[in-house]
């Protein structure tokens, strides 16, 4: 299922669309694949490739990760994301050690005024085991 409506909010140039989940969330289909849920760019966006991005600003990884996981985290999602050409998923895991994954949940889609950039927000929340990770629909390891 992919979700192609979006809440627009601008301020200063910046405009964040954050995804209109109402039409699905009572739906059978949305409660049977949630983490497997994607998003379209916006229509109203030129570039409809998106670039991951990550709020540096406040501490969003979670505390026991060292720098060298979140390094490797980060790479493998931006490698990922590099690749898709439609839809980007609602939950994206990333190896950082044998057995251990992080979870990154979609936020919403960033662009500024003075730039044809679009940004796909991702928010790390949490170090997940193997077998929790396989159940979503991108589950990427480091081999």
């Amino acid at each position: 299922m992919i979700c192609n409506t979006f809440r627009k909010e601008s301020l200063l140039g910046m405009n964040k669309y954050y995804p209109v989940l109402k039409d699905y969330i009572h739906s059978e289909q949305f409660k049977t694949e949630r983490g497997r849920f994607g998003f379209e760019v916006p229509a109203e966006l030129k570039c409809k490739k998106a670039l991951p991005t990550y709020s540096f600003k406040e501490k969003s990884f979670p505390q026991e990760l060292s720098f060298k996981s979140e390094m490797m985290a980060t790479a493998l999602l931006e490698l990922f994301m590099s690749e898709i050409s439609d839809g980007y998923p609602e939950v994206v895991c990333t190896e950082i050690e044998r057995g251990k994954y992080l979870k990154f949940k979609f936020s919403y889609f960033r662009t500024f005024d003075f730039m044809n950039v679009t940004f796909a927000h991702y928010k790390p929340v949490g170090v997940i085991t193997k077998k929790a990770a396989k159940k979503y629909l991108v589950c990427i390891d480091q081999e």
